[in-house]
């Protein structure tokens, strides 16, 4: 892995490099590239002489990632996005048992040099082959395998192959992982395997099977799923009875989810379930989700009343088969406390009442 240096130097970036530069540097706190002369934007941190943190976004690193990075075994943390890297991702990944944070990659709107063109597989992170069967249950009961707290891939399509199990990161609290070749199933315990999820984004790679269901109940602090822009298909997820507790967006955009659509989190303030084959029609209870803002419908095959909370801000609802609006305010959509600031799309639909064919085409078509 090369990096850039002040006055348009390299130097090349290697685990056991950054071992030797600790251990003979015994006051060494921080090390950190300087990038065109400038104040530098990243660094490795080292704590009694071992390297805990390897932050290097941006730094112009264009190279692979070395095999040996698993030699820091104390390393707690290895960011390096927003560089161009390249080569496949060291197998040695999956056991480095004290990593919280694993952040490649880079998002959109950077300039094309640094888009990374890793390839090969996300390893299962879970401190080495932990199997199956009664191993794999008792490992995860001991609190065994990875300490991985962030896993971050982005805009990264040489990444591909299976969804990494991830069974053996019990303390797993953030997933992000879009714009990737992944294919194949997310895994079932997805959930269930880990508690203490909050924030859930799968987004905009080519995964399919069913959303997992199960531990729905388990992950109390989930604040945050989405799955949009996958090729996932099955039943709409259960998230009735007091599960997931604490959503405030659920986004499912953009892929062949069906069934019909449960009572839902009050908690909720953003839901985009567009581009979707669902059916039947809103929960009878919507109009009580008053947390929520933005609301996306769009190409649904939803019927009967479209029941509008009287806090949305964005309503998005077209190409579906409504056929009457049902609004919260008893004064109509319009009287909304909301209304005068609503971003709204209710075209063809199948409205039938005069009432609401009115209020769609005076304000909101």
């Amino acid at each position: 892995m090369a990096a850039r240096g002040g006055g348009g130097g390299r130097r090349q970036l290697q685990a056991s490099q950054l071992n030797r530069e600790a251990r003979f540097c015994p006051g060494l706190k921080e090390w950190a590239w300087v990038r065109d002369g400038e104040f530098p934007h990243c660094g490795v941190q080292c704590v009694d002489n071992s390297i805990q943190d390897i932050r290097l976004e941006n730094a112009g690193l264009d190279g692979p990632i070395p095999e040996s990075i698993s030699d820091l075994g104390n390393l707690d943390t290895l960011d390096l996005t927003y560089n161009a890297l390249r080569g496949n991702l060291p197998s040695s990944l999956a056991t480095m048992t004290s990593l919280e944070t694993f952040a490649i990659g880079t998002v959109d709107g950077v300039a094309t040099d640094q888009l990374p063109s890793l390839s090969g597989a996300l390893p299962d992170f879970c401190g080495g082959d932990i199997g199956g069967g009664h191993r794999r249950a008792q490992i995860l009961m001991n609190g065994g395998g990875s300490s991985l707290r962030q896993l971050l891939v982005y805009s990264a399509p040489g990444i591909t192959g299976a969804f990494p199990s991830l069974a053996g990161c019990a303390s797993l609290e953030l997933v992000h992982i879009s714009s990737t070749g992944m294919t194949g199933p997310l895994p079932s315990t997805l959930f269930s395997d880990h508690p203490n999820l909050e924030t859930v984004l799968i987004r905009n790679n080519m995964l399919s099977g069913a959303v997992p269901s199960i531990g729905l109940r388990d992950v109390q602090n989930l604040k945050t799923l989405d799955l949009s822009g996958n090729e996932l298909s099955g039943h709409m997820p259960d998230l009735s009875g007091g599960r997931c507790p604490r959503l405030e967006s659920l986004q499912l955009r953009v892929n062949s989810i069906s069934g019909t659509i449960s009572s839902l989190p009050r908690t909720l303030t953003h839901m985009d379930l567009s581009n979707n084959p669902i059916i039947g029609t809103l929960p009878e209870d919507f109009t009580q989700q008053e947390a929520l803002v933005g609301l996306g419908l769009t190409t649904t095959m939803l019927e009967g009343p479209l029941r509008v909370p009287p806090n949305v801000e964005a309503l998005y609802a077209a190409d579906s088969a409504f056929d009457s609006l049902q609004p919260a305010t008893p004064g109509g959509l319009c009287a909304t406390p909301a209304s005068q600031t609503l971003n709204c799309d209710l075209s063809k639909n199948e409205f039938t009442s005069c009432r609401a064919s009115a209020e769609v085409s005076m304000q909101f078509a």
